[in-house]
Formats: structure tokens, C-alpha cells, sequence
């Protein structure tokens, strides 16, 4: 990443620091829709540094890295695919339990085609059932963000089997993508979190203080900063 990108996933990653701390029980006791947008916060940073991991080894560009890049799809498949198995066994579904039922070795074995057509497959059920968004499934921990990674790894993998020189264009994918989530994050914090926090400022100052810190943006480049709307005039914003 680029100065700027790091200095904006630190900032995420300090304001979901803040808001999970025993601190913030009482805030999001108070509002609820806190915790949501606090979850939602920590998929995003989730996602970006597993993309700028898949970003970092497209950049390397050489063959080598197909082994590499096969043991991170590999990774994602065969977690989600225990995933799948815990629901299944907890739905008593015998012959979705038998169809994705794989040892590590299984993935770890098979030819590269093999290896496709059992991740493709993996990353389908997976789609589906989030989809689908059955009763039980999120005790798993299947999510989106997982089958978004399986799908990136895949592709990336994919990416050096069938053509290296296409490592390039992934790149470039995975670069829009790492922008697009970073779009999403300024929406969450700026449109959600601190419009909510706002009602904090008088009867939690010391939180909303620490809040505020957290989400100050620090670019080393440009030795500028960016920060939110200040303590003082968050009660009369919120007023409007």
C-alpha cells in the first residue's frame, strides 16, 4: 500500500480498536446500531489486508509464485469447506456432508484440475448457502469476506496456471477493488459512526475524545492531517 492507504487502514483499525474495548459497552449498549457499523468496519479491514496480500504476490509477476498462491486458495477452501460440513452436520443433510467432507490432503493431492473443480465447488456451495442465509449458518463463520478471499486466491492462482502475464491485469483488479472497500469504509465512518457518535460528546466526552483521536488521518507523505468534525460543534451539527 501507499502512504496514504496505510495511514487510512491504521485509522480503521484504531476506530474499531475503540469501539471494541470495554469502553464502548455502555455506547453501543445505548445504541446498537454502533456495534453493527463496528462489525461492518472490521469485515472491510479484514478484507483490504487480505487483498493487499493478494495484491503483493501478483505484483512479484513469476511463475514461481504458482505454489504459493495455490497453498493461500488451498487455505480458504478447505476452511470454508469445514464450514460447510459443520452446517451440514447440524442440518443433518447426509449428502451435502459426504460431498464436501475433505481432508487437507484431498485439496493438497489433487492435480491442478482436480484442484479447481473441488475450490469452484467449495466457493459455489458457499455462495449459495450465504445467499440462501439459512438458519445456523453463521454460527459456522462462513461470511462474505471468506468467500470473497477463496474467490481473489482462486483467481489469482488461476491467473499464473492458465496465463502469468495476466498477473498484471490482476493486479490491477485487485488495486480497484482495495479502493472500492476503502470507498466503503469513509462511507461507513463518515456517514454511520460518526454521525451516531455525535449524541456521545456531552454525556461521554472522554470516549468521544478517543474516538475522535482514532479517527484522525494521518498522511506521512503530504505531513498533512485530516481530521472530523471537532468535539465542540458536534452538538450543534447534530442539532440541524
Amino acid at each position: 500500500m501507499d502512504n496514504l492507504s496505510e495511514a487510512k487502514i491504521s485509522m480503521c483499525r484504531s476506530t474499531r480498536d475503540i469501539l471494541t474495548g470495554p469502553a464502548a459497552g455502555p455506547i453501543i449498549q445505548a445504541a446498537p446500531m454502533i456495534g453493527v457499523a463496528r462489525q461492518d468496519l472490521a469485515d472491510i479491514i479484514a478484507l483490504i489486508e487480505q487483498l493487499d496480500i493478494e495484491r503483493a504476490t501478483a505484483a512479484k509477476g513469476d511463475g514461481d509464485n504458482k505454489k504459493g498462491l495455490r497453498q493461500l486458495a488451498l487455505a480458504s477452501a478447505w476452511t470454508i469447506d469445514g464450514q460447510i460440513t459443520a452446517y451440514a452436520f447440524r442440518q443433518k443433510d447426509a449428502s451435502l456432508l459426504q460431498q464436501f467432507n475433505h481432508e487437507k490432503t484431498d485439496y493438497a493431492k489433487a492435480s491442478d484440475e482436480a484442484f479447481r473443480t473441488m475450490c469452484a465447488a467449495t466457493l459455489a456451495k458457499a455462495k449459495a448457502l450465504l445467499q440462501a442465509n439459512p438458519a445456523g449458518l453463521s454460527d459456522t463463520g462462513l461470511t462474505q469476506t471468506a468467500a470473497t478471499i477463496l474467490e481473489t486466491r482462486l483467481a489469482a492462482w488461476l491467473a499464473v496456471v492458465n496465463k502469468p502475464e495476466d498477473l498484471a491485469k490482476h493486479e490491477s483488479a485487485v488495486v480497484a477493488l482495495i479502493a472500492q472497500q476503502f470507498d466503503l469504509a469513509d462511507e461507513l465512518l463518515d456517514m454511520v459512526l460518526d454521525k451516531l457518535m455525535r449524541q456521545f460528546a456531552e454525556t461521554q466526552p472522554q470516549f468521544y475524545a478517543d474516538y475522535q483521536k482514532a479517527r484522525t488521518i494521518y498522511d506521512a507523505a503530504t505531513r498533512s492531517q485530516k481530521k472530523p468534525e471537532s468535539a465542540n460543534n458536534a452538538p450543534a451539527a447534530a442539532a440541524k
